[in-house]
Parts: structure tokens; C-alpha cells; sequence
């Protein structure tokens, strides 16, 4: 049976923190290279971003609605799919941990994964209607599991690596951030705005209410911050680590402690799926 993903009350505190993890491959900067063998990086953080943290320590989640969870058809038809309106907020994943005690996401590389919280240590944002962060690949692929739905991936089906990026005709997230068929632009247009999306430009310096920038919709009506605010989480891990929580996986968009260029449609970048940041979030795509 298909979970509602709506928050429903009985919203508790949950206590959270999150560890230091490792990155590579800056969209903005010089940055080591990503490994032939897709695992991980230099210790560090998300590409092209400043050491500025948000909101930190143990934060309580307070109670919150949910800021609208709708889809937007990208694709319609057989073939095609459709893309969560906006990044998962911090209400929806936590009616998911309260819902989701023993669920399995069927995902053979994170069965390693036994619980969905955040991870240790992280300066998670709290507020109900922002990007939850701090959760790594495997817990963003159990939520969007539960809700019926899946990491976006490869227009068809399958895995997009990087090869993708790219490629609207290849690539969900791409072709639901553009919009169209050029991959060198950003969610809003061809032309930079400093205003539109929340990267360093905007010096908001944390994450954005989902939805709260009015300028930063695209590629297609009704869609927001697929530019800047919380980079996200994508389907297409190279599974070719010993350790699956090692396979680096795809992370896109921008967010807001890196750049402008960061934030166009075709960048991404690889984190290894076992690691959480405060500015990687993620939404879901699903099949028609």
C-alpha cells in the first residue's frame, strides 16, 4: 500500500546530529579528482561551498504542516514520469521516521542501512518546511521507497551517471531542470540571476523554506529550486566498492553554500553514498 507522504500529526522531537563526511569534484573550483573507482574523496565538503554551517546542535524537530507535496509531470505519458514540486522537507522525512520503523527500501547495496535518521553530529536545519539535509543516499532512497516513488534516474528507467548530466533526452533530473533540450542553463533561463535561487549569490547563508523564492521555478511550470537551496541526491552510484557505503553516487543542482555556476542544470558531482552533509537534501521522481 502506498504511504501518504503528508506530515499527519503526532510530529515528535527527534535529536539530531551528523558527521563529517567526504566529498570531490567541485563544479566552481579546483578540487581533487573524482577516483577511477567512484568511491569518495579528500575529507571535506560539498563542492565549491564556504565553511559557513547553519542553524547547528541538537535541534528539536517542532511540529509543522507539510509545504504541499505534489508532482509535476515532466514526461507524460507511458515512458514518462513526474518530479516531486520541491526538495523533501524536514516535516515529510519525519512522518517518514515515525511511520518507517522496519521498513525495507529492497535496495541490496543499502542493506547495510538499519535506521533512517540523520546522521551524527550534523547542523541539521530543523525548521519543518526546509530541505531536509543531513541524510545519506540510502536513507533518500528509503523515503522515496516509502512514498511510493524513487530517486531520479535515467529517463526509462535505470541508473543516470554521469554521463547524463548533460543530456535531457538521457536524464530526469536534467530534463526536469531545463525543461527542454540545452542542458547549459539554469532551472529559471539562460541568463544568470543573482536573486532568482539561494547559492552564495543570494548571501542567505542556510537553507530556504521550500518554495519561498518566487523566481527559482523551472524547467517546467510549478517546479522549485532545482536550482540552489539543497544540492541533491540522484540515482546513478558506481557500484564497484568493496564497502557499498563507499560507491560514490550523484549528487546535482547547487545549494546554498556554493556558487552560481554551481547551481546550473548539467553539474553534479559524487559523494560516497554513505555520507551526509548539511546542504544535500533530495527529492523523488516516479514512473508513469
Amino acid at each position: 500500500m502506498a504511504r501518504s507522504r503528508l506530515l499527519i500529526g503526532g510530529i515528535c522531537a527527534v535529536f539530531v546530529c551528523i558527521a563529517a563526511c567526504t566529498s570531490f569534484g567541485s563544479a566552481e573550483s579546483p578540487a581533487p579528482e573524482p577516483s577511477s573507482d567512484g568511491g569518495g574523496g579528500e575529507e571535506g565538503q560539498a563542492p565549491g561551498t564556504s565553511d559557513a554551517s547553519g542553524p547547528d546542535g541538537n535541534i528539536d524537530v517542532p511540529p509543522g504542516g507539510d509545504a504541499g507535496s505534489g508532482m509535476i509531470v515532466v514526461i507524460p505519458g507511458p515512458g514518462g514520469f513526474a518530479i516531486d514540486s520541491h526538495e523533501v522537507t524536514v516535516a515529510q522525512y519525519t512522518a517518514f521516521q515515525i511511520a518507517s520503523a522496519g521498513f525495507d527500501s529492497g535496495i541490496p547495496r543499502c542493506a547495510w542501512r538499519m535506521t533512517y535518521a540523520p546522521a551524527a553530529n550534523c547542523p541539521l536545519d530543523a525548521r519543518p518546511d526546509v530541505p531536509m539535509t543531513c541524510v545519506d543516499w540510502c536513507s533518500a532512497a528509503a523515503y522515496c521507497a516509502w512514498a511510493d516513488a524513487r530517486l531520479c534516474g535515467r529517463i526509462g528507467g535505470g541508473a543516470a551517471t554521469s554521463d547524463t548530466f548533460t543530456d535531457p533526452a538521457l536524464n530526469e533530473w536534467t530534463r526536469a531542470c531545463t525543461g527542454g533540450p540545452t542542458a547549459d542553463r539554469w532551472c529559471y533561463g539562460d541568463e544568470p540571476n543573482t536573486t532568482a535561487c539561494n547559492t552564495t549569490a543570494l548571501d542567505v547563508g542556510a537553507l530556504s523554506p521550500v518554495g519561498k523564492l518566487a523566481a527559482c521555478v523551472g524547467g517546467v511550470d510549478g517546479l522549485h529550486d532545482m536550482s540552489g537551496n539543497a544540492w541533491e541526491w540522484t540515482n546513478g552510484c558506481n557500484e564497484n566498492q568493496d564497502d557499498p557505503s563507499n560507491d560514490g553516487c550523484p549528487f546535482r543542482g547547487g545549494g546554498y553554500r556554493g556558487g552560481l555556476d554551481g547551481s546550473k542544470c548539467a553539474v553534479g558531482s559524487y559523494l560516497r553514498r554513505g555520507a551526509a552533509l548539511q546542504d544535500i537534501g533530495f527529492r523523488c521522481c516516479k514512473s508513469l
